[in-house]
């Protein structure tokens, strides 16, 4: 029950995220705990058996793309992530739907600067929405001048990679990236690669588990009330 619970939250997140750019599905891993082994020591192993929430994992396959028109909406085909100066470090997405802020700066929603050859992109303060062309390997133009390239990098191993929030994570300390193959598309975003039917599917088998789950531990209850009522 406790598994299937913990399943549903998962899940409950995946479908509201559903729609947000560059969002990455997690995935819970469930593991068996105890057993009736004979230990080392003559006794034998009493813990509960059953099953557990192991860890979630983030799954990092791809979303489609989705043409949206708009100069700063960024894609990434292939492999990739956009880096995201924080005041918690640099953090890492593949969500573009990027903006540019007062004084010209490329942001994301919340005002954090993307940056682009390890800093702040700016845009000349003449230049127009119009102006900006960005090309596949991320370098960035305004009224023909360029004014940098965006930093493009991947990990050897993402699934070491922390979620922070919907659509951002962040490395460990001892972990490096590298410079990402990937190509960047201007005009486009990258949809969350949560599949709708996939995720109601497995919500409607974790809530015939939860039931069948709790109807079992009905009856060992009644079951034990009856030994009980039998031996007194």
């Amino acid at each position: 029950m406790d598994v299937a619970s913990r399943q549903h939250d998962v899940i409950a997140n995946n479908l509201a995220n559903a729609n947000a750019a560059g969002f990455r599905r997690t995935i819970l891993a469930v593991s068996t705990r105890g057993s009736n082994e004979e230990l080392q020591s003559g006794d034998v192993n009493t813990d509960l058996r059953g099953s557990t929430s192991a860890r979630t994992y983030i799954d990092f396959t791809e979303g489609n793309l989705i043409d949206t028109g708009r100069k700063l909406d960024l894609a990434i085909n292939g492999e990739g992530m956009f880096v995201i100066e924080t005041p918690n470090g640099n953090m890492y997405t593949r969500n573009g739907n990027f903006h540019l802020s007062t004084d010209g700066r490329l942001v994301t929603a919340d005002g954090s600067n993307v940056l682009g050859n390890g800093q702040a992109l700016t845009v000349p303060a003449d230049a127009q929405l119009s102006d900006i062309v960005i090309n596949a390997d991320g370098t960035v133009r305004a009224k023909g001048e360029e004014i940098g390239q965006l930093d493009l990098v991947t990990f050897d191993n993402l699934g070491v990679l922390q979620a922070v929030g919907d659509t951002r994570f962040r490395a460990p300390e001892d972990v490096t990236s590298r410079p990402a193959a990937g190509a960047v598309i201007q005009g486009s975003l990258e949809s969350s690669n949560t599949s709708l039917v996939t995720e109601m599917i497995a919500m409607i088998i974790g809530m015939r588990h939860f039931e069948a789950a709790q109807q079992g531990l009905r009856s060992i209850s009644e079951v034990i009330q009856q030994f009980t009522t039998f031996d007194s």
